[in-house]
């Protein structure tokens, strides 16, 4: 059995006591402060039930400081700089501006993404089921309700990804905001995504294609399937934790491009990197065309069979902006 291992070395927000503190008792959630860095260990239960342990380090300053930037400390709005990663809703009232959130704390979630995107593509999972992979690692994450303050800035409840890392706990709009944080490295997903806020709950929604039984909202002639990182219950992507009856808003967020922050570049489509002579198996050649039918680059490893060449190893398909979106592989003209 894996024990729960609690936090080593207390900073600041480690030891602020979360409300409705709930956790699986056989899975892991350690970070540790040592020296500069602060490591993190996080161990869940995967789509096959399998553990998985995903384990990084960052610049604890770095990280400490990017989430202090996050709340308002004077009650003059309009004079603190807290105040530009809040909005005016029409029906709920001032509340986070989600969006901003995604692409200021984008940065902080590199490892969680070359952690997801290595497991991806090692078991093959569909794009539906990586969603769901996602999802266990955030309801397995332990659950907490964080405080409206913190000190003398004010938050609204919510911790922004690098506060939820640091205090190794988090709730429903916390652990939606980190899902869509990760999820923004992925160009497929970058604009497809709402937060969905119905009372004293929230969750992510992801408009892709809807399969029978599916739980969806609708804005503005777009469907948004429902993702929900909460609870213990381990709920499948497109259902939800209870019905929620009353929807009190939908805002949809606006996905940055992957930013400048050092070490995003290798993740910023979904951990696909150019591909190289030395990534073609058996004597492959490797070649780069247009292909009209993408309106894009193409690079695939090829292999002469006869007087013809055939697909073997992989093949990276680009977007028309010149990033890495999709690969393929192929064993002798057959893909795998």
């Amino acid at each position: 059995m894996f024990l729960i291992v609690f936090l080593l070395t207390l900073s600041r927000l480690q030891a602020i006591e979360p409300g409705g503190y709930d956790r699986k008792p056989d899975l892991k959630a350690q970070s540790e402060i040592v020296g500069s860095r602060i490591v993190f260990r996080y161990g869940f239960k995967d789509l096959n039930g399998e553990y998985q342990e995903w384990s990084w380090e960052d610049d604890y300053e770095k990280l400490r400081g990017l989430g202090e930037q996050f709340g308002v400390r004077t009650k003059d709005v309009s004079t603190d700089p807290g105040a530009k990663l809040f909005q005016k809703h029409p029906l709920v009232g001032v509340i986070p501006d989600y969006g901003k959130l995604v692409a200021l704390y984008q940065g902080t979630v590199v490892e969680i993404h070359r952690h997801w995107s290595k497991t991806v593509e090692a078991q093959k999972l569909s794009r539906r089921q990586s969603i769901d992979l996602l999802l266990r690692f955030l309801q397995d994450y332990p659950y907490g309700i964080p405080p409206s303050k913190i000190g003398e800035r004010y938050i609204g409840g919510l911790l922004v990804p690098p506060m939820s890392l640091e205090a190794g706990w988090a709730d429903c709009d916390s652990k939606s905001l980190l899902l869509a944080t990760v999820l923004s490295f992925d160009p497929y997903f970058r604009n497809k995504m709402a937060m969905i806020l119905v009372p004293g709950h929230a969750l992510l929604g992801i408009e892709m294609p809807v399969q029978s039984y599916d739980e969806t909202y609708e804005y503005q002639n777009r469907n948004f399937v429902v993702a929900e990182p909460t609870g213990l219950g381990r709920t499948p992507f497109g259902r939800k934790n209870s019905p929620y009856s009353k929807l009190l808003a939908i805002i949809p967020l606006i996905g940055p491009a992957i930013s400048d922050v050092p070490g995003t570049a290798a993740v910023s489509s979904g951990g696909l990197q150019a591909l190289t002579e030395a990534d073609c198996p058996d004597e492959g050649l490797l070649v780069e065309f247009f292909s009209n039918v993408e309106k894009a680059k193409v690079q695939a490893c090829m292999l002469k069979v006869g007087t013809e060449f055939i697909k073997h190893g992989p093949l990276l398909k680009y977007d028309p902006s010149g990033a890495p979106k999709e690969k393929e592989r192929y064993n002798r003209g057959v893909k795998i």
